[in-house]
């Protein structure tokens, strides 16, 4: 099931499509295919009010509280991410600390996976393993997918967030409080190589040239880190070294939301992120990968 997961667009959608509260029954009797895009709405941070809408694109209808609808509870606080493998939708929620596992196509609630502080983020990584980020956790958490719950752990030594996968290798950005790009391998499970970059990295994408972009928002006024322009850098996957370095001129900018096009040669992000203070230009940004 091939779904858009950017968060960032949550509010274009909202405002462009009208929403529908249909009933549970009609709901849960559609086989909704490759045809859907479920939308994370994170809620207010402490408040437990975060919340799943569903996008149909034939249709541009959207259903806001599916997962509430059909199985009678809300998520919990602050959805996070989502990946869905095979027929199961697993959802960070991250202030809950735990994952929500639920059947595609009915939306039907299967599982809770526990165990975890503040999960971000998950990649797949090897015979129906998930790897998961976490915000307070010096561990990545792995999950056995047939089992629903850890049976593994990874140490970082600090937080972590967006991950990807590159032949046996796993990469980690450290984002909270950091400034590191973790290269983990697969087979042996533990880090082997890390390197400095900007401050506070929260997202990575990989192109059509196997190079590894790596966006740092620079961190905020306050941060124990410190505060700086934020960047974007090429980086070698094989020997972990920056090749080209773009620094934003706007201090308060804090780009997020780092993501490619299908082929692989076009960066998107949004400029004016969480910790935005007055960034003069906001928006979403483009740029060639060349």
């Amino acid at each position: 099931m091939n779904l858009i997961k950017f968060i960032s667009f949550l509010f274009i959608l909202g405002g462009v499509f009208s929403c529908t509260d249909e009933p549970v029954v009609k709901i849960e009797e559609k086989n909704h295919g490759e045809k859907g895009v479920f939308i994370l709405n994170e809620g207010n941070y402490g408040s437990g009010n975060a919340s799943l809408s569903f996008y149909e694109p034939d249709s541009f209808r959207v259903t806001q509280n599916v997962f509430q609808k059909v199985n009678t509870f809300l998520p919990g606080d602050a959805l996070q991410s989502i990946r869905i493998i095979d027929s199961l939708v697993f959802m960070t929620v991250s202030n809950s600390g735990k994952i929500l596992v639920f059947h595609s196509a009915t939306f039907r609630y299967l599982a809770t996976i526990p165990g975890l502080m503040a999960p971000r983020y998950m990649a797949d990584i090897y015979d129906g393993r998930l790897v998961v980020s976490d915000l307070h956790d010096p561990f990545l958490k792995i999950i056995n997918i047939a089992d629903l719950e850890v049976e593994d752990k990874i140490y970082l030594g600090t937080s972590s967030e967006q991950m990807l996968t590159w032949n046996d290798v796993l990469f980690v950005t450290s984002w909270s409080f950091n400034n590191k790009l973790f290269k983990i391998s697969i087979p042996e499970m533990k880090v082997t190589d890390s390197l400095v970059v900007g401050i506070q990295p929260n997202s990575l994408v990989l192109d059509h040239s196997g190079k590894l972009w790596v966006l740092c928002d620079g961190g905020y006024q306050g941060n124990s880190l410190g505060h700086e322009n934020p960047s974007l850098l090429r980086i070698d996957p094989q020997s972990l070294t920056i090749e080209k370095e773009f620094i934003f001129n706007d201090i308060h900018s804090s780009p997020t939301e780092l993501c490619l096009n299908n082929e692989g040669d076009t960066l998107y992000f949004l400029n004016g992120g969480w910790a935005n203070t007055g960034a003069s230009r906001a928006g979403i940004f483009r740029m060639p990968v060349n």
